[in-house]
């Protein structure tokens, strides 16, 4: 018998409030681009990638934030922030995301 996927949390709250106020302003943003990428992704979709492929991302993002900071010309094309997406909530989603599915069992 197959287990259904837990239900995405979709609120800031509902996603800091486990972490007993540890990091809470940034859980919120993460909880906040989570819940925006619930509107265009399907719910769980992420746990079909491997942990590298987010890794890979997360450093993209990453890659894009440390050259916004520094004032320089993206350094990845492909992750261009046209939609004023927050690069370092990205990263940090993505990284969460890894170790979720690194250490979830299939």
């Amino acid at each position: 018998m197959e287990t259904e996927a837990p239900k995405p949390r979709t609120t800031p709250e509902e996603v800091a409030t486990p972490l007993g106020g540890q990091f809470g302003s940034a859980m919120k943003e993460v909880a906040a681009t989570l819940a925006r990428g619930s509107r265009t992704h399907r719910a769980n979709e992420w746990r079909g990638e491997t942990p590298e492929f987010h890794m890979r991302h997360a450093v993209l993002h990453l890659l894009s934030e440390i050259s916004s900071l520094a004032g320089e010309a993206q350094l990845c094309s492909k992750n261009a922030n046209s939609e004023g997406e927050d690069d370092l909530a990205h990263a940090a989603t993505r990284l969460l995301m890894a170790l979720e599915v690194r250490s979830t069992p299939l």
